[in-house]
């Protein structure tokens, strides 16, 4: 078996064997032999468990630079929502925009019409399963990797439907390429990530298929870069529109924990975070105790992928300011505010 892409690495020099990250680790991916830590990479589903918990600090996060990507003639940021919650109230997605191009980028895509697709598709896929409930969400990758290596029963219940970033990296290759010219290797698509796992998935999807984004970058890599080049603008500037930039509330309810309910009302649906929990859940459903839910929307982040590893903000304060941007949006395009 290849040996898979992960989002962290062991310190071997520092490791003193201490058993704590392999206690931590969900899957027993993580094994001690001769007082080293040793990693079971068919068995890890990055789920960053075992970050944190090294007394030794000797488990490190991998993170790539903006360099990376400078090979490419035209570079597209694909931001996650979480984004736009993370700074200080002054600074608007308009703001936050700008100073994404002031790293660089040459353009920032919004995805909310692929947002609409895939909401639309899974009330589909919903609507005409035949098989064993409930259906599972396949947005977060750490709990496509849960499934896969601890619920093998349960693969098939993945919803086969792709998530609106790489549905974005698809559409905004084919945007820009007869646009521009180019090839569309030539277009870097890039996420601006909320945690490690996404990264990974881009990398090395769990679906075994090729990526539509080139990369990703953590919010945290960006944060300071953007803060400096967007507070320019928050002083004696008057504040620039950012409505066609987010334009629904869809849009950013998908950075919190219930995003694909919306469009479930009529079904039942369950929202899950915090990967004990998943875990609780999915025992339940193999025991049979579990057999009245339709859809399950599962984080492995507690409340969702506004608290990711990649993240710099306090979670309860980036709920805040998401809400508050939601109550000054349409919920669909064209309407006003709910």
């Amino acid at each position: 078996m290849s040996e898979h892409t992960h989002g962290f690495y062991i310190d071997e020099d520092k490791c003193n064997g201490r058993l704590a990250c392999m206690r931590a680790c969900p899957t027993q991916a993580i094994r001690v032999k001769d007082s080293k830590a040793r990693l079971l990479p068919e068995l890890c589903i990055d789920c960053r468990s075992c970050l944190g918990v090294c007394p030794s600090n000797a488990i490190h996060a991998t993170t790539r630079s903006f360099a990376e990507i400078d090979k490419f003639k035209y570079k597209v940021a694909v931001p996650s929502p979480v984004l736009y919650g993370q700074f200080p109230v002054g600074l608007s997605p308009a703001h936050i925009v700008a100073g994404l191009r002031g790293l660089g980028f040459d353009a920032v895509w919004d995805f909310t019409v692929e947002l609409a697709l895939v909401n639309r598709a899974i009330l589909d896929y919903v609507e005409s399963w035949e098989g064993p409930f409930p259906l599972l969400s396949v947005t977060c990758p750490v709990i496509v990797r849960l499934v896969q290596v601890m619920y093998p029963s349960m693969v098939d219940q993945l919803i086969h439907i792709q998530p609106p970033r790489e549905l974005a990296g698809r559409e905004l290759k084919r945007k820009y390429s007869a646009e521009l010219g180019l090839d569309r290797d030539e277009i870097a698509a890039i996420y601006i990530t909320p945690c490690q796992a996404k990264t990974i998935s881009i990398l090395e999807p769990a679906e075994g298929v090729k990526s539509n984004l080139d990369g990703a970058l953590g919010i945290s890599d960006v944060y300071n870069d953007i803060l400096a080049s967007a507070r320019p603008l928050e002083k004696g500037a008057p504040k620039p529109s950012w409505k066609h930039l987010v334009r629904t509330t869809d849009m950013m309810r998908w950075s919190t924990s219930e995003a694909q309910g919306r469009g479930l009302y009529r079904h039942r649906y369950m929202s899950v975070t915090g990967l004990s929990n998943v875990i609780q859940v999915f025992d339940d459903i193999e025991k049979g105790k579990l057999r009245n839910i339709e859809f399950l929307e599962c984080h492995a982040c507690w409340g969702g992928c506004v608290s990711g590893n990649l993240t710099v903000d306090n979670i309860y304060v980036s709920l805040s300011k998401i809400h508050r941007l939601i109550s000054e949006l349409p919920s669909k395009e064209g309407s006003p505010p709910p």
